[in-house]
């Protein structure tokens, strides 16, 4: 064909679904944590301000995991402080921004505020101790499942481990708090309120298995 170059396209990358069955521990303790918010909504009438307060401090708690993620990535101690330094104030920034929707859009503004005092008067009126303890709790124990010492953790860079926790993170909260908005609109009947919670789940899930799916490692042909 007078000597033009055919260049073939690369057929688009499969996508992975993980089967329930082969599920790792993390996805079920994720799963088993995601129940408490169902729980409070059930058994403690907790309403939707109480659910995203909860949903916020776990956006906290992924952050201060993932600062642990940078320092166990193999790379020069400068670049970890570097980056860590950095994504400190950027990932802050967001959950800031976060926490201050949350108060701000679903909150009476006397009753809670992001100062640390109103903060925990409002955690522990609403019974959220155990939970948020439970929450982060079962986000080391993932972190020591599927990053301390495995062949899927070793191949990970300082750049990988941010881009993860934003991929997981912003597409969540950002359904979350519209999620809030339609459920506040609807007046917060129960349904509307499981429904939040289921939603959050199955996109924490999604989440999670893409992470591990991604950073699996690929078998040599």
């Amino acid at each position: 064909m007078s000597g033009r170059h055919i260049r073939h396209r690369q057929p688009p990358r499969a996508v992975r679904v993980t089967p329930v069955g082969a599920w790792p521990a993390s996805a079920w303790l994720l799963v088993a944590v995601n129940l408490i918010p169902i729980a409070g909504v059930l058994a403690l009438d907790w309403q939707v301000l109480t659910v995203l307060v909860l949903f916020w401090l776990e956006n906290v708690m992924v952050g201060i995991v993932n600062l642990i993620r940078m320092g166990w990535v193999a790379a020069p101690l400068s670049d970890k402080l570097f980056n860590m330094g950095f994504f400190s104030l950027h990932y802050g920034g967001f959950a800031l921004g976060h926490g201050f929707a949350v108060t701000h859009f679903f909150g009476d503004g006397s009753t809670l505020d992001l100062e640390p005092a109103s903060l925990w008067t409002f955690v522990q009126d609403q019974g959220l101790v155990l939970a948020a303890v439970a929450i982060g709790v079962s986000h080391l124990v993932s972190f020591a499942l599927n990053d301390l010492g495995s062949e899927r953790f070793r191949s990970a860079t300082l750049s990988s481990v941010m881009q993860e926790v934003y991929r997981r993170v912003i597409v969540l909260h950002v359904t979350i708090l519209v999620g809030g908005f339609l459920v506040t609109a609807l007046g917060s009947p129960l349904w509307a309120l499981l429904v939040l919670v289921v939603l959050k789940t199955a996109l924490d899930l999604n989440g999670h298995l893409g992470r591990l799916a991604r950073e699996q490692p690929v078998p040599n042909a």
